[in-house]
């Protein structure tokens, strides 16, 4: 009765999209539906940052979530706003450099997102946080179970 709704932000600047990724690992069903339903109503809301978390995108947000979910919001994102692979929040993290800080992230949603990055913003492997950690200082240290994240990013760094 009103799709429109999902383009709607609130006070803090936050979607429904936003606010179903809140959820994280809670209400699954909820997140999913949400995320289908903004990507056929309001393909817009993957570019809108919360100004509430620091100028997170939802791909940024979904990096928290249960990994359908995250992939799903990772492969809509790169559909709808493929620049988002090059949006910093804050403290200068780009998708790239949340995606490899988080060990608990599932290998396959690193690898998407390291892929996608390489894809759409290449510069992203050159670009330093505050701490001057380049993705390539962060895949190095990342567990064994993420090996082929770690070599993955190390052969598209020496690119």
């Amino acid at each position: 009765h009103h799709p429109a709704a999902f383009g709607h932000a609130d006070g803090a600047r936050r979607l429904p999209l936003h606010l179903a990724l809140d959820f994280q690992n809670e209400h699954v069903n909820v997140m999913s539906r949400v995320v289908q339903l903004t990507a056929e109503h309001c393909p817009a809301a993957f570019a809108h940052a919360q100004a509430e978390h620091d100028g997170w995108l939802p791909v940024h947000k979904a990096l928290y979530c249960q990994p359908d979910v995250a992939c799903s919001v990772v492969e809509l994102t790169a559909k709808h706003h493929p620049q988002a692979f090059g949006h910093a929040v804050l403290d200068g993290s780009l998708a790239i450099h949340v995606a490899l800080k988080r060990h608990s992230v599932h290998a396959a949603l690193a690898l998407k997102v390291v892929e996608l990055t390489a894809q759409y913003h290449p510069a992203a492997f050159a670009h330093a946080l505050p701490d001057c950690s380049l993705p390539l200082d962060l895949a190095l240290k990342l567990q064994p179970v993420h090996e082929a994240v770690a070599l993955l990013v190390v052969e598209l760094t020496a690119q």
